[in-house]
């Protein structure tokens, strides 16, 4: 995936910081802005890791899919029959804001979803089964797969630690195929899984190395003693701490947030690291809770070393 697509856009993010979840300013992958045609392989006897196996063509070269077979899942459950090979459908990134999506998928909590995928723990029917509950398109009164424990587990989970999670690098995010959206009639809804890979040649410095050489930051125009809440916009410490000690936290939560965030900071403001986000992209991202792909991020590599 090249360095320009694995982007947020500079528009703000909206933090519900009461409810605790996250309103998406742009979605993270750049997709097609046409229509692709896809081919559903058999229901249930997929050979990539989900329910279905669905291969796309006419996708124009330059985006994050490709022609050629993703695992797939079906969005609803309700035996609808497949679309027919080379069916033309849109591509819908689901970490964008859900009012970009078409309306019978806004109401679908997407972060959750794409929690569940990258956190299963189960068969493949099992992940199925969790993903029609999480995502609230089941028939509880006729259910393809039965509830399992395995089931509710991975639907707690998701429930419980979803809200506003975003794919990170070596992780999937949920791409849906929009033909004739949910709901009775038609035929079937399905998304596919697109991996997120870094950029070729990307780069980024840990927080340990960032804590063992404050030499390296003066080219980032950020310092030591600068207030991590002010240069991140956040409220996150009370008492305030600086980006120093941000560096050297221990612990996760909030504090693997602020290591990571400042590390991140810094490769991204750093000329001599190919960082695979801006600056302002950091920031949004440690202001929407976005550890994780800072994190991952963080471990491609540093060139000042």
């Amino acid at each position: 995936m090249e360095r320009a697509k694995m982007k947020y856009a500079s528009a703000a993010v909206a933090v519900l910081a009461a409810a605790g979840l996250v309103a998406f300013a742009a979605g993270i992958l750049n997709l097609p802005p046409g229509t692709v045609a896809a081919a559903h392989g058999p229901w249930n006897q997929a050979a990539l890791g989900g329910t279905i196996d669905i291969t796309l063509s006419l996708v124009p070269a330059g985006y994050d899919v490709a022609n050629g077979p993703y695992t797939g899942w079906c969005t609803e459950d309700n035996h609808q029959d497949d679309a027919p090979d080379g069916t033309l459908f849109t591509l819908y990134d689901t970490t964008d804001n859900p009012l970009n999506l078409p309306a019978t998928y806004q109401s679908i909590p997407w972060d959750k979803v794409n929690y569940l995928l990258n956190h299963r723990a189960g068969t493949v029917e099992e992940v199925q089964a969790a993903l029609w509950i999480v995502a609230g398109t089941d028939d509880p009164s006729s259910p393809t797969f039965p509830l399992t424990a395995a089931v509710q587990a991975m639907v707690n989970d998701a429930n419980l630690n979803g809200a506003g999670f975003v794919p990170a690098f070596g992780q999937v995010a949920a791409v849906v195929l929009y033909g004739d959206g949910i709901g009775p009639g038609g035929f079937q809804d399905t998304i596919i899984e697109v991996p997120l890979t870094p950029p070729p040649g990307g780069e980024g410095c840990t927080p340990g190395y960032w804590k063992n050489h404050h030499d390296s930051w003066p080219p980032t125009g950020y310092s030591p003693g600068m207030d991590f809440d002010t240069t991140f916009g956040v409220n996150y410490f009370n008492p305030d701490i600086t980006l120093g000690q941000a560096i050297a936290l221990g612990g996760g939560h909030v504090k693997r947030l602020a290591r990571h965030g400042t590390a991140a900071l810094l490769s991204a403001a750093h000329s001599g690291v190919n960082y695979p986000y801006s600056p302002a992209e950091v920031i949004l991202k440690v202001q929407a809770g976005d550890a994780d792909s800072l994190a991952a991020a963080n471990e491609l590599g540093c060139s000042l070393n």
